[in-house]
């Protein structure tokens, strides 16, 4: 006679445990203790507690009936007063997007659509990557448009940069001007080109990215950029546009010119308004270069050792020491170069004993090599790293470069000697360029009693040309033209 089968609620018995206090759940043993707890006994409700709670547990003990359907219920999740808004979620969206890097796609992800989709429920709203989108638009128009009321006004300066990245060309366009007696740096453009970057390619684009700031050429103060021939020509692209803007605004209705003999002089004195100011790091940056260059075939085999290093081959050297691996560098970058060398000179013993162990790290045609270019290059690569400070002034950048020639010149071995001649040599271009000048004219450290980094044509030169720019701005655009009659 076939065995009679238990009921649940005689079952339940053999999985609680049971005082004078209550009755407790014990189906996962003493080592998983389960919380769940009755006053007063009740076999039906344990039974619903082991198959929610426990339901692996539940169908092995024989909790479920055979023909019974078996799939565990999915716990819904409580209710819970949460103080967001809307405008919190939009924002974060945005900065996911625009600070942390993250693609626009990850707001579809499964994973935020578990965050997103109960929220916007609550909110009465939804958070997608399209609406991401159009959150973004709206971020970036309010910007355009603060930027542009900065800009109102006011004379400010250009800096223009190109870049390349992953086959994609970049070009970058900031203003920089004063606000509340500090300076500001705004982006106004990152413009992707897909055209050779000729000069008339690029004046095109600068003109196209100040339209959309409602700001004109008239504005532009100086333009600052690297030293490429491209570069420069825009530049003078740029002095030949807004000559023609300002003879455009003095033509008559017949065409003529209004007051042409006072025109043609205001166009001859107007012609370098938009004055090109050579990137000082960059022009430092090929005073280095000059030097290098002399020195490639001595960088290369040290560059050759620093990538030989990371071979599995010599990792267990590395970890005995603790010894870091030299560091590699970016073939735009001069200092990461410094920095190698940097790091065989300081580690010089270590390396000194692997190259005796492995002739391909064996560095003892360099070692005076890597010395002296680390004693040569020290001053100018601290300098380097203090140009990088948030703002640096022209005249600031004068006095950190004749000391650095300075200190540089009291080094003696054959790189310092020809660095401190080709950073003398570069400094002195820097020194025609007009807006360099006038920096230098107005510092007290520079322009006192009987100073001779000018001489006196060279100062009265640097006056009236920025007299005559001043006027010219007040002149031109017509609100301050009122207040300066008026004063």
């Amino acid at each position: 006679m076939a065995q009679q089968k238990r009921k649940f609620r005689d079952m339940v018995r053999d999985f609680i445990f049971e005082n004078e206090s209550g009755v407790w759940c014990k189906i996962g043993g003493e080592e998983d203790k389960c919380k769940y707890y009755q006053k007063k006994f009740d076999a039906g409700n344990f039974v619903r507690h082991f198959r929610n709670t426990h339901f692996t547990l539940a169908k092995t003990k024989g909790f479920f009936r055979d023909n019974e359907e078996i799939e565990p219920k999915s716990k819904k999740p409580r209710k819970r007063l949460v103080a967001i808004d809307e405008d919190t979620v939009k924002s974060s969206c945005v900065k996911l997007i625009t600070i942390r890097n993250m693609p626009l796609c990850s707001i579809d992800w499964p994973e935020m659509r578990a965050l997103l989709d109960p929220i916007g429920e609550s909110l009465g709203c939804t958070f997608t990557s399209t609406k991401t989108l159009e959150f973004l638009k709206t971020a970036a128009n309010r910007i355009k448009n603060k930027i542009s009321d900065e800009l109102q006004g006011k004379l400010f300066s250009l800096k223009i940069d190109s870049a390349s990245r992953h086959g994609r060309h970049i070009l970058g366009i900031n203003a920089q001007f004063m606000k509340d007696d500090q300076i500001k740096v705004r982006t106004l453009g990152m413009v992707e080109v897909k055209k050779k970057q000729t000069a008339k390619f690029l004046k095109t684009k600068i003109l196209d990215v100040l339209s959309i700031y409602n700001v004109g050429l008239k504005n532009v103060f100086s333009v600052t950029s690297d030293n490429g021939s491209n570069m420069c020509a825009a530049v003078r692209e740029l002095q030949r546009a807004i000559e023609a803007e300002i003879a455009e605004e003095h033509e008559d209705e017949n065409g003529e010119m209004e007051h042409w003999e006072v025109l043609s002089n205001v166009l001859d004195e107007f012609k370098d308004s938009v004055s090109l100011v050579r990137c000082a790091v960059h022009t430092m940056q090929l005073a280095v270069t000059d030097v290098t260059k002399l020195y490639e075939d001595n960088i290369k085999a040290v560059t050759n050792i620093a990538k030989a290093c990371r071979k599995i081959s010599y990792k267990a050297y590395f970890e005995a020491e603790g010894q870091a691996l030299p560091p590699l560098y970016a073939k735009t970058r001069w200092g990461g170069v410094f920095k190698m060398v940097e790091h065989f000179n300081k580690f010089e013993t270590f390396y000194v004993k692997l190259g005796a162990i492995h002739k391909e790290l064996d560095l003892d045609n360099n070692w005076k090599f890597v010395n002296n270019f680390v004693q040569a290059f020290s001053p100018t690569y601290e300098a380097t790293i203090k140009f990088q400070d948030k703002h640096v002034g022209l005249s600031d950048f004068h006095m950190l470069w004749i000391n650095t020639i300075r200190m540089t010149k009291l080094i003696h071995n054959p790189m310092a000697e020809e660095l401190s001649k080709n950073l003398l040599k570069r400094l002195e271009s820097l020194k025609e360029n007009m807006p360099f000048k006038a920096a230098i004219l107005l510092d007290p450290r520079f322009y006192y009693e009987d100073s001779r980094v000018f001489t006196p044509d060279e100062k009265e030169q640097i006056r009236v040309c920025y007299q005559i720019q001043i006027f010219l701005y007040l002149k031109i655009n017509l609100n301050f033209y009122i207040l300066y009659t008026n004063i």
